[in-house]
C-alpha cells in the first residue's frame, strides 16, 4: 500500500481543519503508544499540509516537523507529543473562532 499524497492538501476550510485535528489525535495517541510508524506518518502528512505561500511560517513548521521526525526515529516522543498537543489546541481555537464568526 502506498502512502497518501498530502502535498496538495491545505487546511483552509473547516473540513480541512477537522482533518488536521484528526491527524493530531492520531499522532498524540501514537506518541503515547510509542509507535514511531504512526507518529512518523502523521508528521509527514502534516508537512504535506503546509502552504508555502506563507514561506516563513511554512519553513519554520517544516523544520519543526523534521526535528520531531528525528526524535521519533530515536524513539524520543516528548517533543513530538508537545508539538502535536499545541497544534491541536491551536486548531481547536481556530475552529471555535470560525464558529463565532458565522453568527
Amino acid at each position: 500500500m502506498r502512502p497518501a499524497d498530502h502535498s496538495k492538501k491545505r487546511p483552509e476550510s473547516s473540513a480541512d481543519l477537522g482533518w488536521v485535528l484528526d491527524l493530531c489525535d492520531r499522532g498524540i495517541a501514537g506518541c503515547r503508544r510509542r509507535d514511531p510508524v504512526e507518529v512518523g506518518d502523521v508528521l509527514m502528512a502534516l508537512t504535506g499540509t503546509l502552504n508555502f505561500e506563507y514561506k516563513k511560517a511554512a519553513l519554520g513548521l517544516a523544520s519543526l516537523y523534521a526535528r520531531c521526525l528525528l526524535k521519533v526515529k530515536r524513539r524520543q516522543f516528548g517533543l513530538p507529543l508537545r508539538v502535536l498537543e499545541v497544534l491541536r489546541t491551536a486548531c481547536l481555537a481556530a475552529s471555535a473562532g470560525r464558529r463565532r464568526g458565522r453568527r
